[in-house]
């Protein structure tokens, strides 16, 4: 994120609304060459202007599946975290060989949280977890897209092309609750990735209900386009226009 992106939301007049940043891929897929003070300055400064506006909430350092738990990718993880440590730092890993009471630990010791994540299970995929490590507890769902997932050619939106039914969702909203009484959880950050045609916010809302107990405000264009998808989760509400007045 640059600082002149960074400020443009920053200014945005949206409350105690908070924003999550993503460490660039520079940092966590593109591992040939290392990266550099100069990239990670830039970087830095872009977040920076977040902090200071209360509006960061936290910063994920999303790896993909083939980043295992080996001595190169630790040590690449760590110098992410010395470098990235001013930051409320989230890690996401992929690989199951990353379920291990140490590493785990190490997130811990490091005030570093632990993103839980719901994605299509093969043999060494990492499980759905509920797991606490820092005052920042997070999930990311990414859809279970089993055909596309690693298939080759696949894009970013036929990847996460999924729409969950609240049936899947419930055992997320469980874990949600779990993560949110660990007494080193300060917030929770549940953040639904499977956008493609906004299946992200329909899941999004039916995730609020399953929580609320009760239907949230959703935009009447979206209950048009998913009427049984949200017909028992969320009420058509037409969005505010800033500067009327009320009736």
């Amino acid at each position: 994120m640059s600082p002149r992106s960074a400020a443009s939301r920053s200014a945005w007049p949206v409350g105690t609304t908070r924003y999550t940043a993503k460490l660039n891929r520079r940092f966590t897929h593109e591992r040939e060459d290392a990266w550099s003070r100069a990239e990670a300055r830039e970087v830095k400064d872009g977040f920076r202007v977040l902090k200071r506006a209360g509006k960061l909430g936290a910063v994920v350092v999303q790896f993909p599946w083939s980043f295992r738990n080996q001595d190169a990718n630790r040590e690449w993880l760590t110098d992410l975290v010395d470098e990235f440590e001013e930051f409320p730092l989230v890690v996401e890993v992929r690989h199951a060989s990353w379920n291990e009471a140490d590493f785990y630990a190490r997130l811990a010791g490091r005030g570093v949280g632990f993103v839980n994540i719901d994605q299509p299970l093969f043999r060494r995929s990492i499980r759905p977890s509920a797991r606490a490590t820092a005052r920042v507890g997070y999930i990311r769902v990414h859809g279970r897209n089993y055909m596309d997932w690693f298939r080759k050619g696949a894009g970013r939106d036929a990847r996460y092309d999924y729409l969950y039914t609240p049936a899947e969702l419930r055992p997320w909203a469980e874990r949600a609750r779990a993560v949110a009484k660990d007494p080193t959880t300060e917030q929770v950050d549940v953040v639904f990735n499977n956008h493609y045609r906004a299946q992200a916010v329909v899941n999004a809302l039916q995730f609020q209900k399953l929580l609320a107990g009760r239907p949230v405000p959703a935009p009447p264009a979206l209950m048009r386009a998913y009427p049984e998808a949200l017909e028992r989760h969320a009420r058509a509400v037409p969005p505010a226009i800033p500067g009327a007045a009320a009736a």
